[in-house]
């Protein structure tokens, strides 16, 4: 196989996209695509070879997996060994569980699984991983366990059973992909059998260059440099116009692997894309791109774990430099030694492979069973970090997950666990809401049965409790339905309805102008039309409507409302921004925002619900109780030992607590005035 350096080229175009991508930089909001390029590049340079080698009678399967782990292992144990030090130093016991689970998964390249149950690629705790990046790599890995047995298997039937036989698999993972991208989207993005067609995308060039290459040598140049332009266009429209919202990795998808593949074909000698992508600057980091792309994620994610601000963009660029300089070294004393078979026997790769392997994870089952060294840390540090724990304990059971299209068929309320008080079989309180409904529902409801009112807990995650919403890959709409349903026919007087409000009224996340700033996005949200009855210019006017709305149903019910207005968010993760301040000054007296950020946020929020007038209408407003009254014109996080957060916007049990004596007087003033109108009825019917 000729070298190519255009491809090298290539793979620049791939890997400084994902790095500042991740280095938070908001233009290069598609370029996690680089990976897909990766992938497609992989597929085609793989198969060029396998078809080779096959063609040619010499192929080797133990031969094929050295070159894998000359390839793959030695900048990859590099990497993860110096890691562990500031891992050591830096994480918290959560985060170093975490990670040292990531060990275990990177090593045995099944990343991928452990990254796909944990968490989302574009949530803000994936910015805390500092191997979240090497998901890609399992899942090529996983696909060069398949595919040269495949080839083993079906090469004697002839090139068009092959090629049959692949365009079948192209089209079920496709299918997959665009499916999952839908309903299942974590799934989608990180496992194989939604990725397997893009590394086919690849294989496809391969076996058209190794089949017709004399065809494809006599197009015309201008029909190689019309293609190859369209081709990069495409790459570098998904890495500026994508985002964390565009349905991947369904058809979208199909625009940078495309555009991929029109590059490997027409970016020939002569062209304009060819002479770009064989420049030496873009070669020489296309040469180091593999090491680029494993040092990049530990580097920035350990800037964030240190910084008691969200790291700037200098830094943050600083460190894209920095990735770079690391990339060469790696390159040049790891990976080109390794890759030598002269100066290294396939016994010394293997041997070292398996013994670096069995070490890496014993260090992370290690990590695993102590919970992540908790005794390396001091004591008032562990006291900061356990608050993140100190959340509601029915959440498993009465704290419904991301539910997706269909599975709000399967909600059954209340579940006997979720209702606490005297008379399970007669609730007179629900609490309705998304993860802040969940986050204060504990502390109420316990307190709701200790004044002897039987309560019930439903909310659902990353959806408020009002039909109309729909987020991507999430039935609010529906769940919402068959919650008001069973309200409606229940024997709940009173609803309280706890929730982020800001999730539907804007899309971007809290910035507390003091350095805390929340990564990803609220949305995508979508308002169903047959609940908007106009058409409004803004999100923020249909989600007021369907607000109004909502509430109003309830109250035609005959149900109370009592509304928690919104929770002052903080920005940044209270426990760990206590950890990081006692790790840089030794101690930690208070940890408070501005109340003018939260009052510029929250301000027409609070227009809109006080905007909501009924008699039966109780109102809790947090600020009153968070804000200005423990420090003049802050938000308090925590004061003292006291914790009032476990995340970022999340209030901790000790935080939930704060809100319970006005919530039960608005419990006993809806109940006292419900008992009055039942007197009043009683009285009418005796003196009829």
């Amino acid at each position: 196989m000729n070298y190519r350096p255009e491809i090298d080229g290539l793979r620049t175009i791939a890997v400084v996209p994902v790095i500042l991508f991740h280095a938070g930089f908001k233009i290069f909001s598609g370029g996690y695509v680089g990976v897909d390029v990766f992938f497609v590049i992989s597929g085609y340079l793989i198969t060029t070879i396998l078809v080779s080698e096959f063609e040619q009678g010499k192929f080797s399967l133990l031969t094929f997996y050295e070159r894998r782990a000359r390839r793959i292992l030695p900048a990859l144990f590099f990497v993860l060994f110096a890691c562990l030090p500031f891992a050591w130093m830096w994480l918290l016991p959560d985060y170093m569980t975490d990670f040292a689970q990531s060990l275990i998964g990177v090593v045995t390249f099944s990343s991928n699984f452990l990254f796909w149950q944990e968490t989302g690629y574009f949530n803000a705790a994936a910015e805390l991983k500092p191997l979240l990046h090497t998901w890609s790599l399992a899942v090529e890995e996983q696909y060069y366990i398949f595919f040269p047995l495949f080839l083993m298997l079906v090469w004697r039937f002839g090139m068009r059973h092959v090629l049959v036989l692949l365009a079948m698999v192209f089209i079920t993972s496709l299918a997959i992909g665009h499916w999952g991208a839908l309903h299942k989207p974590e799934a989608a993005f990180f496992l194989l059998p939604s990725r397997a067609w893009e590394l086919l995308v690849g294989a496809f060039a391969a076996f058209y260059i190794c089949n017709l290459r004399k065809f494809h040598e006599s197009l015309d140049i201008k029909l190689h440099q019309l293609l190859s332009v369209i081709g990069l266009a495409m790459v570098t429209y998904s890495i500026f116009a994508f985002d964390g919202g565009t349905l991947f990795p369904g058809l979208p998808a199909l625009v940078p692997t495309v555009g991929t593949v029109l590059i490997i074909l027409f970016a020939s000698p002569g062209t304009l894309v060819n002479k770009v992508l064989s420049s030496k600057g873009l070669v020489g980091i296309g040469l180091i791109s593999y090491s680029a792309y494993l040092w990049h994620q530990p580097l920035m994610v350990f800037a964030r774990h240190r910084s008691l601000e969200q790291p700037s963009e200098m830094l943050m660029g600083f460190l894209c430099l920095v990735t770079l300089i690391m990339a060469y070294i790696s390159w040049r004393y790891v990976e080109k030694p390794f890759r030598e078979k002269k100066a290294t026997s396939r016994k010394l790769v293997f041997s070292a492979g398996t013994s670096f392997a069995a070490i890496t994870i014993a260090i992370g089952l290690f990590g695993h069973f102590t919970q992540g060294f908790p005794k390396r840390l001091p004591e008032e540090v562990l006291e900061f970090a356990a608050e993140k724990k100190n959340s509601n304990p029915l959440a498993s059971k009465c704290h419904f997950p991301s539910l997706t299209e269909g599975a709000y068929g399967k909600l059954e309320f209340p579940a006997p666990i979720c209702v606490l008080g005297p008379d399970k079989e007669n609730i007179q309180v629900a609490l309705l809401g998304d993860s802040h409904g969940n986050a204060v529902a504990y502390p109420i409801l316990k307190s709701l049965e200790a004044a002897g009112i039987t309560s019930t807990q439903i909310t659902l995650s990353g959806c408020q409790p009002f039909v109309g919403f729909e987020r991507w890959a999430k039935s609010c709409h529906a769940s919402n339905m068959k919650i008001e349903t069973f309200i409606r026919n229940s024997s709940i007087r009173t609803v309280i309805i706890a929730a982020r409000w800001t999730s539907n009224y804007y899309w971007e996340m809290f910035d507390n102008s003091e350095g805390g700033v929340e990564h990803g996005s609220m949305g995508p949200v979508t308002y169903l039309p047959e609940f908007v009855s106009e058409q409004f210019d803004t999100r923020a006017e249909k989600a007021a409507e369907l607000w109004r709305k909502g509430i109003r149903r309830y109250l035609d019910m005959g149900k109370n409302v009592i509304l928690i207005y919104p929770i002052p968010e903080a920005g940044w993760n209270v426990p760990d921004q206590l950890a990081k301040t006692y790790f840089q000054y030794s101690k930690v007296e208070s940890l408070t925002t501005p109340l003018k950020r939260y009052l510029e946020r929250n301000g027409p929020i609070i227009s809109v619900l006080d905007g909501i007038e009924d008699p039966k209408i109780r109102r809790v407003r947090p600020r009153k109780i968070m804000c200005d009254s423990l420090v003049k014109d802050r938000c308090v996080n925590a004061m003292g030992t006291k914790v009032y957060y476990h995340d970022d916007d999340h209030l901790s049990l000790t935080g939930a607590a704060l809100l319970v004596p006005n919530v039960m007087k608005a419990v006993k003033s809806l109940e006292s005035q419900h008992s009055a109108s039942w007197s009043d009825k009683t009285r009418s019917v005796q003196v009829r």
